[in-house]
């Protein structure tokens, strides 16, 4: 359903006189004999439209492939990792939804989502895309499932890599120690971080604290490595960082070195 084009010769669907629920649901009429029920009309679509329709036809062939490898009861731990991954929920899996919906009906346009009958109401807490982003408690047109992959740039026969995976914004641990005078410095000691949200950027914070005392935050979400080596802002310095200041400051050193040095 909804599919209008062709995916292998690309060529636009005409509508038979064949009815889809007939009497003869078993009778074959092959495409030769079906009489169109409008064959002189031809619709015509804009560039844009009818390449959205085309790539419809195409996630179409693939939801038919694989559809067999993925659960009913996956899709709202896939989805709620997508939506993470893609900056439209925290860290915690809470979607922002009008930002979503928006940028959802930005991607698609009006025209296209109500040629597919797949429209809604941006702002009703109750349309199809509010709730196929939530915990699942219904099921939604398949039509509807490949608009929202398509839209997280993620093909269905990818959905089976998907199922299990949690978002993690700072990477996965170990993480590294910044203590720039302990032993360990720049190695991954540090078991876990502790996440909470920015309350300017609704960006999540992680902080990260190690065994020797030295405690510092960083925003995120990590874009690559190097912002795994990089401190916001320290929170704790620790007896090792202190202790080795008390060392430089008897030493004669310039305050300029030492704060080179730590």
């Amino acid at each position: 359903p909804k599919v209008l084009y062709c995916h292998l010769h690309e060529e636009l669907l005409h509508d038979s006189t064949i009815e889809f629920r007939n009497p003869h649901k078993h009778e074959f009429v092959s495409a030769e004999k079906a009489q169109l029920s409008q064959p002189h009309l031809v619709t015509v679509f804009s560039p844009k439209l009818e390449q959205q329709l085309k790539k419809l036809s195409d996630t179409s062939v693939n939801l038919i492939h694989y559809v067999e490898h993925i659960q009913i009861q996956d899709f709202t731990q896939i989805y709620k990792y997508l939506m993470q991954v893609n900056g439209y929920a925290n860290h915690f899996g809470k979607v922002h939804q009008q930002y979503f919906t928006q940028q959802f009906k930005q991607y698609y346009g009006d025209e296209f989502l109500t040629l597919v009958d797949c429209d809604f109401d941006e702002y009703s807490d109750t349309s199809w895309l509010r709730s196929i982003a939530r915990k699942h408690r219904k099921a939604f047109h398949p039509v509807q499932h490949l608009l929202l992959l398509q839209f997280l740039n993620v093909s269905f026969k990818d959905l089976e890599n998907l199922r299990g995976k949690k978002y993690e914004p700072f990477g996965q641990a170990p993480y590294y120690c910044l203590n720039p005078v302990a032993e360990h410095y720049k190695q991954r000691v540090i078991s876990s971080v502790a996440i909470t949200t920015c309350t300017d950027t609704r960006k999540p914070v992680g902080t990260f604290s190690c065994d020797c005392g030295f405690v510092y935050s960083r925003r995120g979400p990590d874009v690559d490595e190097s912002d795994a080596l990089k401190v916001g802002r320290i929170k704790n310095f620790g007896p090792v960082w202190q202790a080795k200041l008390m060392q430089l400051a008897t030493s004669g050193l310039s305050p300029y070195r030492i704060a080179q040095l730590l």
